[in-house]
């Protein structure tokens, strides 16, 4: 886990292109502030616990307010990967889907402006920087016990995601692998293949879940009565048409988790 002070940088140095829109720096706020939401309860001795306290809940606020704009960034990514093949009665869906995204994409946007939550955020980071004193003792490795609790509570769900159908358990999967990999990282002498199969685990994952989304964001949008969103009769078939092709990825994103997944359960066991 990389010390408090060199996360706290990092998020610094990319709120500005993050707050202007920029989808790399989204991404890498959103990334860094959830490695600081793991590391700063661990950091006992780093920082005074009244500004340890107010820095963690500036940056849980900070990060959920990206979360939504990095959220409709992968969506937006998932369609324009889909739509480079994309047949002619399928263009008209996904240009509309596309304009929808990035007027909902937006007003995400505007709205972690007005919360100003980043402009809190750096208020504190800097009280913190100014405290912190580089040591050891910002990163604390994760105990055997603690590696075994991640480990066994990702393996809870074996039984529940052989069902594809089973969405919320796969998202709660998810989550665990997610927990699973920051634990790892706390652990020097982790090897590298088993943090790549962690990692590969919490991507396809998270490309599993944000299809899931999309499709029922594009059902609804089929049916969307508000004037300004309302597709035309010809755009709600071609609508129709990329949700289906999504099922279809799904159901590809799936069979490459559940490869994955069988490849990881030996390793997970032995942790």
């Amino acid at each position: 886990m990389e010390p408090i002070t060199m996360l706290l940088e990092r998020l610094t140095a990319a709120l500005p292109l993050a707050l202007q829109g920029d989808p790399v720096s989204v991404k890498t706020a959103r990334t860094t502030g959830r490695r600081l939401r793991v590391i700063l309860p661990l950091s006992t001795t780093a920082l005074p616990p009244k500004l340890r306290q107010r820095l963690l809940d500036g940056t849980r606020t900070l990060t959920r307010a990206l979360g939504s704009v990095r959220d409709l960034d992968a969506q937006q990514e998932l369609l324009a990967t889909a739509e480079m093949s994309a047949t002619e009665q399928e263009q008209r869906g996904f240009a509309f889907a596309q304009r929808i995204l990035q007027k909902r994409r937006m007003q995400a946007l505007k709205r972690v402006c007005r919360l100003d939550a980043a402009g809190d955020w750096l208020k504190q980071a800097n009280q913190a920087q100014g405290t912190l004193v580089a040591t050891v003792s910002e990163e604390l490795p994760a105990t055997a016990e603690e590696v075994h609790a991640a480990a066994e509570y990702a393996l809870a769900f074996d039984a529940l995601i052989r069902d594809p159908k089973n969405v919320i358990e796969l998202h709660d999967l998810r989550i665990a692998v997610k927990r699973l990999r920051f634990t790892l990282s706390r652990v020097p002498e982790t090897t590298k293949p088993l943090k790549k199969r962690v990692a590969a685990l919490q991507t396809v994952l998270g490309t599993i879940h944000d299809l899931d989304i999309l499709r029922v964001w594009l059902r609804g949008l089929e049916s969307e009565k508000k004037r300004r969103l309302r597709p035309t009769r010809c755009e709600r078939e071609s609508l129709a048409t990329v949700r289906r092709r999504l099922q279809g990825e799904r159901a590809t994103a799936y069979l490459a988790f559940r490869e994955q997944w069988e490849l990881a359960l030996p390793v997970l066991r032995e942790l």
